[in-house]
């Protein structure tokens, strides 16, 4: 069995992280077929009512893309940072965008031949259970069962992290901050 974790940096992946290693942990998964993928988009031009675009100031496309390419290597490194912490041993893959994120997963999970797909569901405004567009696109298209890991605010997450992890006899999680608000991870 491998395991395909999705990592976007936000909360509600390393809510996913740290679920999925709790979960495969309990499960006696043994944490080493699992790779953690980001997938990041190639940056548009900078353009806007005032044709700054035109701007010689302005970064170069080059420039554009390099700066994105850097923050998914941090960004992966800070995922599998996490997941190491939290027992998993994941293999890395940055992958630009080609088409859509899902189907940028989907490509990735076929190529892995992942036996799961695992994301994190990004908060909504509504109350209740609510899944974003890339979640349900995954959803909807994979040939492979997918684990979404729900998160609908800062404070439930933590409360939940909390529980898993004392069921899962982790070390005490630590206070992080987001642009969300602080989550404890």
């Amino acid at each position: 069995m491998s395991v395909l974790i999705c990592y976007d940096g936000s909360p509600s992946a390393k809510v996913a992280v740290v679920s999925a290693a709790a979960t495969l942990t309990q499960a006696g998964f043994p944490g080493r077929d699992v790779t953690l993928l980001h997938v990041w988009n190639e940056p548009t031009g900078v353009t806007d009512s005032f044709d700054y675009k035109d701007d010689p100031g302005a970064p170069s496309p080059e420039r554009m893309i390099d700066t994105a390419e850097r923050w998914a290597k941090e960004t992966i490194d800070a995922g599998r940072s996490l997941a190491m912490d939290h027992g998993l041993m994941p293999r890395t893959l940055i992958a630009r965008n080609d088409s859509s994120v899902p189907a940028t997963i989907l490509r990735i999970a076929n190529e892995q031949e992942s036996s799961l797909i695992v994301l994190g569901a990004h908060p909504r405004g509504t109350p209740g259970p609510t899944l974003d567009s890339v979640s349900s696109a995954v959803i909807a298209a994979s040939p492979r069962p997918v684990l979404v890991i729900p998160m609908t605010t800062a404070n439930q997450a933590s409360v939940v992290l909390a529980r898993r992890q004392a069921a899962a006899n982790v070390e005490a999680p630590q206070t992080v901050g987001t642009a969300w608000g602080e989550i404890r991870i």
